[in-house]
């Protein structure tokens, strides 16, 4: 019986859900193990109503109180009542004999001790089902956690993965930025060294000039002349020099805009010509066949860009002819000029319209390095293009290709 007691505070968890009462079936459990002494000393006789007495009692407030979980929401409890209650019913007839309210009867008497087999195996499929459940709970909380982790887990994944994203764009931006100022210093210095260079050479020559008719004063009309004829060639290097790095200035302003205008192709060419100092050793040869009378395009770029050829082919070509073809096919105009010299290493080809470069074949470090990029950007700006042509015989062949334009369009 006391077993049966400490059994059923179990089911009920009477110290979480009824503390005092639990207090009450510790004390039925002190009586029923004193009551146990009486075995021994033969008085059993003497005690056995009121063991079964208290027995009863406990089963019937286990009945009751299981009730009242089951009505709080434990809907398991009702299944323990349902036993406790069995129990309370096996275990009346032994009380009324205990009492003498009933007739000695031995198979009443022991009803309760047949009764008590289900009862413990009810009591058992009730606790397997609740381990079961707890189980299941278990297993499902543990599933639940594990979700919840794996969705942390890619969270943070994905929060690692923008992170490292944001801060590879940053590197990349900052990056871009270091670059650009690199860029910017490199081309700096290039642009310095190019002007200390290119500009000292007339300077040095007008310098030198005015300090020769200061300190000689020219013998006659033909010495005075070829003093002025010195002087006049280090101004056009000079005012070729600044047109170009203007141009180059200007063409990669963000507000550039080409002024459009229809011009006589020959004038222009003529005039791009006029702007080279040309040596003795060359001769300059035109072709305008093919060539329309007028085109529309920016005048003072493409006399720059046209001008740049023609002073690198007589710069670096040698002697010989220096030659321009000007003709039209498939509504774009063709400038192609050619000199006699050696032609651009081909390891140079790759790289030969990049800003501040020069080629093996340039004699002394000779340029600047400026004028074909310069060339190419004006090609560019009118929508065209110009290119190194591959061809058998010796020199360098260049072709200025420009489309026709309608309007005013096209962008650079």
């Amino acid at each position: 019986s006391a077993m049966g007691i400490l059994l059923a505070r179990e089911c009920l968890s009477l110290s979480r859900n009824f503390p005092r009462i639990d207090r009450l079936y510790l004390a039925f459990v002190g009586i029923l193990a004193i009551g146990a002494l009486s075995v021994p000393l033969n008085l059993y006789h003497w005690v056995a109503g009121w063991v079964t007495l208290v027995t009863e009692l406990a089963t019937l407030g286990a009945f009751i109180m299981a009730l009242i979980l089951a009505i709080r929401g434990n809907r398991l409890q009702l299944a323990f009542a349902f036993a406790f209650l069995v129990h309370f019913l096996a275990v009346a007839p032994a009380l009324a004999i205990n009492f003498g309210l009933l007739a000695p009867s031995r198979a009443m008497h022991t009803l309760w001790q047949y009764e008590l087999i289900p009862h413990m195996l009810v009591i058992a499929g009730i606790f397997l089902f609740e381990i079961r459940r707890a189980h299941l709970l278990w297993v499902s909380e543990q599933n639940e956690a594990l979700l919840a982790t794996q969705e942390a887990r890619t969270l943070l994944e994905t929060k690692v993965q923008k992170r490292t994203q944001d801060l590879l764009l940053a590197q990349a931006s900052l990056q871009s930025a270091l670059d650009s100022e690199r860029n910017a210093m490199f081309e700096h210095r290039q642009f310095m060294a190019m002007v200390s260079h290119e500009f000292r050479t007339p300077l040095a020559v007008i310098d030198a000039t005015a300090n020769n008719l200061t300190e000689a004063p020219p013998l006659d009309e033909d010495d005075l002349q070829m003093r002025a004829n010195q002087v006049l060639r280090a101004t056009r290097r000079l005012t070729k020099l600044t047109d170009t790095c203007l141009a180059d200035a200007r063409l990669r302003d963000d507000l550039f805009a080409l002024q459009w205008e229809g011009v006589p192709l020959e004038t222009l060419v003529r005039e791009a010509a006029d702007i080279v100092i040309w040596s003795t050793k060359n001769t300059l040869v035109t072709d305008f066949s093919g060539a329309p009378q007028h085109w529309r395009c920016d005048p003072a770029l493409l006399r720059i860009a046209l001008s740049n050829l023609l002073d690198n082919a007589v710069k670096y070509g040698g002697p010989g002819e220096v030659k321009i073809s000007v003709f039209e096919v498939a509504d774009a105009l063709v400038i192609e000029v050619s000199d006699q010299g050696k032609g651009i290493a081909e390891a140079d080809r790759a790289r030969v319209f990049e800003r501040y470069q020069r080629g093996e074949n340039v004699p002394n470090g000779n340029g600047g390095g400026l004028g074909l990029a310069v060339s190419q950007m004006i090609a560019k700006a009118h929508g065209g293009s110009i290119e190194l042509l591959n061809k058998e015989i010796p020199g360098c062949f260049f072709a200025l290709r420009l489309p026709r334009q309608e309007s005013d369009d096209v962008q650079s």
